[in-house]
């Protein structure tokens, strides 16, 4: 039995990265380009005749940005899940961005593998941002309160910060040699000392605080 691709759609103002982006989705059978809007406006009007998977949501649109964008699609399409893909990397963007009820984040430098995992991972009910988008949020981002950190001690920590990088409960297991079942007691004893009620949460808390590494080059 065939599995039906993804489908996606984009919404960018700039003709050569919508045929640039275009001709990438092309090359992955698992993908399928159903629609293309030039703002939010064409975006939302797309929507009511296409059934539309994921949305690659550029930031800074005419006419009505991703951000608005997002946040009239979370609440009337709640089902369709959303990517920011954009070349802004700075605090306010990703901040407004996740707001608004994006599932990832992406800037437009991003590799075809992450691509993938992206879209895949927010298809499935997941959410995904990158490290080149974590990372500069976190350069940016004001540190948060010590009384906010004494709750979590350092394996605590270690696995706040594995987590973030996109690792499975099965990779974090291996890596510090724990089982499967005690890294999701952590993960859980986690999302509950700071009321995430996702992954996302855990990410966001993680970038506001600076607990995430940078990955050694």
């Amino acid at each position: 039995m065939a599995i039906s691709p993804i489908n996606l759609a984009i919404a960018d103002d700039h003709e050569i990265f919508r045929d640039g982006l275009s001709m990438f989705i092309s090359k992955i059978p698992e993908f399928k380009l159903v629609a293309e809007a030039r703002n939010g406006i064409e975006l939302l009007t797309l929507i009511k005749r296409t059934d539309i998977d994921v949305i690659l949501m550029d930031v800074r649109m005419p006419e009505l940005n991703g951000i608005e964008a997002t946040k009239i699609i979370r609440k009337e399409h709640p089902a369709i899940k959303i990517i920011a893909l954009t070349m802004f990397d700075d605090e306010q963007s990703i901040l407004n961005m996740y707001h608004a009820g994006v599932s990832g984040y992406l800037l437009k430098n991003t590799n075809r593998t992450q691509f993938e995992t992206a879209v895949k991972t927010v298809s499935q009910g997941g959410t995904y941002f990158s490290n080149e988008a974590t990372i500069q949020l976190i350069r940016k981002a004001a540190k948060g309160s010590e009384s906010d950190l004494q709750q979590f001690n350092d394996r605590e920590i270690e696995i706040i910060n594995l987590l973030c990088k996109q690792y499975s409960s099965k990779e974090i297991a291996d890596k510090i040699n724990l089982s499967i079942r005690t890294v999701e007691g952590y993960r859980m004893k986690i999302m509950k000392k700071i009321d995430a009620k996702n992954h996302a949460g855990i990410v966001l808390f993680a970038l506001k605080h600076g607990l995430i590494e940078q990955e050694e080059s």
